[in-house]
């Protein structure tokens, strides 16, 4: 009877040191885990910066609630480089969309052509002279303006004119004015914004004197391009609200205003910056964050012709 009592009792002292080990390792472990980082915050920090600007972007899209571009819908982000740079302008000419960027190395001019998921880059340097306050890019049929603005001389405006398909230099002009924005219409007129933005400004195709307008519009423009006859411009309002506007090229009166609220993470207008449209999609790169990201909207039931009203 003892001995069947010893053997149980040393069995039982077994078991529970079995058990007081097993629960030392289980405590040990979840000591562990309460030192080392959570999943979800290793993996935002571990993020390349292509995918952790993108990610932010996509963050923020997400928790826009009832905020956006009225009459759009976002279709997609992506980064539009993988390089740190400013970007000035956005352009686009058939399939190819080009932009015009700065980095510590100078100003380029890329042009990116899609080749099925993936796309090539050629980029050109673009020679400047002098402290630029502006810089922009667009496209008027085969030909990419780019500019440089700066308050050189009482303020002037240096047009480089390339031709798109060599990126090459075709001719060069200055406008004895400083501006914040320029676009070119296909009788040849210049069209811009004054750089406090009060301003509209009008060079005729033939040389002449520049023409005046003052802007009523209560809005300092970022980008203009000319769609479907008018000028569709981003920027925002006197009120930092941030709009589309649509101007009549011939008057520069304006036609229509769309609300555009969307922001990005760090809680910059989308539309304040370069902005293009291609193929019924608007294209925007905010200004700001570690990389470029290029938002595509779309329109949603509505047509261009009813969103973007024209005189002509």
């Amino acid at each position: 009877m003892r001995k069947s009592c010893l053997v149980l009792l040393i069995l039982l002292a077994a078991i529970l040191m079995a058990v007081s080990v097993s629960l030392r390792r289980c405590y040990l472990r979840a000591a562990e885990a309460e030192q080392l980082p959570q999943p979800a915050a290793a993996t935002s920090a571990t993020l390349p910066g292509a995918q952790a600007t993108l990610a932010a972007a996509v963050l923020s899209a997400e928790e826009a609630t009832g905020e956006g571009i009225d009459g759009m819908s976002l279709g997609s982000l992506r980064p539009l480089s993988m390089e740190r740079l400013d970007v000035y302008g956005l352009a686009a000419a058939g399939a190819p969309l080009y932009y015009l960027g700065r980095d510590v190395q100078g100003v380029w001019l890329v042009r990116r052509q899609p080749v099925g998921e993936s796309a090539s880059e050629e980029q050109a340097t673009m020679a400047i002279q002098g402290t630029t306050q502006a810089a922009g890019l667009f496209a008027s049929g085969e030909d990419l303006w780019v500019w440089f603005s700066s308050r050189a001389d009482g303020g002037m405006t240096q047009v480089i004119v390339l031709d798109g398909a060599a990126l090459s230099e075709r001719s060069r002009l200055i406008l004895h004015e400083s501006v914040s924005v320029l676009e070119a219409t296909p009788g040849g007129e210049i069209l811009g914004v004054s750089e406090d933005g009060n301003w509209y400004l009008r060079w005729p195709a033939i040389d002449g004197d520049v023409e005046r307008l003052p802007n009523a519009s209560g809005a300092r423009y970022s980008d203009c391009e000319r769609v479907q006859g008018s000028l569709v411009c981003a920027g925002r309002g006197d009120d930092g609200a941030g709009l589309l506007d649509v101007l009549d090229t011939a008057s520069l009166s304006l036609l229509a205003r769309h609300r555009a609220e969307a922001r990005t993470e760090a809680g910059g207008l989308v539309v304040d910056g370069a902005w293009t449209y291609r193929n019924g999609e608007f294209l925007f790169v905010p200004q700001g964050g570690d990389l470029p990201v290029l938002w595509t909207f779309a329109l949603t039931d509505t047509t261009p012709e009813a969103y973007l009203p024209s005189l002509q």
